[in-house]
C-alpha cells in the first residue's frame, strides 16, 4: 500500500526545479523521466509512464517509463487510441481521465490484460496530458500490482505530473517547429541564391556546355547539392 507520501514543501519544491528546467531547455526525454520519477517517488508500489501522442498516427509511443518492466512497454509502444484500448489509449481517445482499478475484469483492457497481468500489473489509471486548448498530447499512467482505485492525494500527484508535462512538451514542440522553420528558410535562401545566380550565368554565357558546367558548379558552391547533373534530352 502507498504511504502517506512527503510534505507538500518537498513536492512543491522538486516542481519547481522542473519548471526551472524546462525554461531553462533541457532536452524533453530527460524532462518526462524526472516527471515519472517525481510521481514515483510519492509512493512505495507505484509504477508510472507517459505516453505521447502521435496524432497523425492515432498511436501512442514510448515518452517515460522508470520502473515498468521493458518488456511490456515495448509491447504497448505504438498502441492506436480508441474507445477500448487499455486505459491510457482509451484516455487520449475519450481526452478523460480512465481509472481501471482491475485489469482483470475491465473491459477497457479486453485486449491488453494479457500483456499487463504477466508482469503483475493489475491496476492502472491514466490521465490524458492536455494543452490549454484541449488537445491531447499523451497520457501519464499510474500502475499498481494489486486492484485498486486512486486516493485523492494520488489524482493530485498526477494533475501536477500533467501539467509539467504539458509544459514541457509544449516548448519542445515550439522550438522543433522553430528549428524547421529555420530550415526551411535557410533552404529557401540557398534555392533563391542558386536561381539567382544561374540567371545571371545566362546573361553572361553563350556557350551552352559551359553555362551547364556553370550552373551545376554553382547549385554545390551554394551548397544546394552535393553533385550536379544536367542531361540534354535526345528525342531518338
Amino acid at each position: 500500500m502507498s504511504h502517506a507520501g512527503p510534505e507538500p514543501g518537498p513536492f512543491l519544491a522538486r516542481e519547481r526545479a522542473l519548471l526551472e528546467r524546462i525554461a531553462g531547455g533541457a532536452p524533453l526525454p530527460a524532462l518526462l523521466h524526472e516527471i515519472v520519477r517525481l510521481v514515483e517517488d510519492q509512493s512505495d508500489d507505484m509504477l508510472c509512464s507517459i505516453l505521447l501522442l502521435d496524432d497523425r498516427e492515432g498511436r501512442l509511443r514510448h515518452g517515460a517509463a522508470v520502473s515498468l518492466p521493458t518488456e511490456y512497454m515495448a509491447a504497448i509502444d505504438g498502441a492506436r487510441i480508441g474507445p477500448q484500448a487499455g486505459s491510457c489509449g482509451t484516455a487520449a481517445y475519450l481526452k478523460a481521465r480512465v481509472i481501471v482499478d482491475d485489469i482483470a475484469r475491465d473491459p477497457y483492457w479486453e485486449d491488453y490484460r494479457h500483456l499487463a497481468l504477466p508482469h503483475g500489473l493489475q491496476a492502472c489509471w491514466s490521465t490524458p496530458i492536455v494543452t490549454p486548448a484541449g488537445d491531447v498530447l499523451g497520457t501519464f499512467a499510474m500502475y499498481y500490482r494489486t486492484p485498486r482505485a486512486p486516493s485523492e492525494r494520488e489524482i493530485a500527484w498526477v494533475n501536477a505530473a500533467t501539467h509539467l508535462a504539458a509544459i514541457a512538451i509544449q516548448r519542445d514542440r515550439s522550438e522543433q517547429a522553430l528549428r524547421d522553420a529555420e530550415a526551411r528558410a535557410t533552404r529557401l535562401a540557398r534555392l533563391y541564391a542558386v536561381a539567382s545566380s544561374v540567371s545571371d550565368a545566362i546573361v553572361r554565357r553563350r556557350d551552352p556546355q559551359e553555362l551547364h558546367e556553370t550552373a551545376c558548379r554553382i547549385a554545390i558552391e551554394h551548397g544546394f547539392a552535393r553533385l550536379a547533373w544536367i542531361g540534354r534530352y535526345d528525342p531518338t
